[in-house]
């Protein structure tokens, strides 16, 4: 049988516009809501429905800064003592979660954080990617190796970062790391244009 896995949605920070991916796994689906999150969008609705018994909704309890972030940790934590041959995702762009989950995998557990769906969807696996930190990485050694010759606009740096990867990711993905290297300060984008943060230059 095999193992069961999960997907932990930090629904504060993102809301999924597509699950599709995750049908095709045996992934559970913890969505967790913070506590002034009290009504979900029936589109949201509507892309949890086919899942069934595989999804909880997490309702947390008080409010404060960080305290859905502490609430995910917890359970990520308890869900490691109970199955810790899973492997765990994080769905969030908050790099918070960073130092915990690589200290989980230096314990042996498979986790990471995603900051898109399709980064578990079959067809990725196939393609071997590597985790999200790993990507972006990846990505940063290539902008420091050439200075003079980075992309300057959005639509050249997502065409850059897909022949990386050997042209394998999605629209989805190019646009999904993109965010993440200006969530991390690697880069700022504004209109379309590229401005990349003086310890990158």
């Amino acid at each position: 049988m095999d193992s069961q896995d999960y997907v932990l949605i930090d629904f504060e920070n993102v809301q999924p516009k597509n699950l599709e991916p995750l049908r095709a796994t045996n992934h559970l689906i913890k969505v967790f809501l913070g506590s002034n999150q009290s009504k979900l969008a029936t589109g949201f609705v509507e892309l949890l429905l086919p899942f069934g018994q595989r999804v909880e909704l997490i309702r947390i309890e008080g409010t404060g800064r960080n305290a859905l972030d502490f609430h995910i940790a917890y359970f990520l934590g308890r869900l490691v003592c109970e199955a810790r041959e899973a492997t765990f995702h994080v769905f969030s762009r908050d790099t918070g979660f960073d130092p915990l989950i690589r200290y989980l995998r230096k314990q042996g557990i498979r986790c990471d954080r995603i900051a898109s769906i399709t980064d578990v969807a079959p067809a990725n696996v196939a393609a071997k990617l590597p985790p999200l930190g790993e990507q972006i990485e990846k990505i940063k050694t290539n902008l420091l190796k050439r200075p003079a010759s980075r992309p300057r606009t959005s639509k050249t740096l997502k065409s850059s970062i897909n022949a990386l990867f050997a042209k394998k990711l999605s629209v989805e993905q190019q646009e999904s790391l993109v965010a993440e290297l200006v969530s991390r300060g690697v880069l700022s984008e504004q209109n379309g244009k590229i401005t990349y943060a003086s310890a990158a230059s």
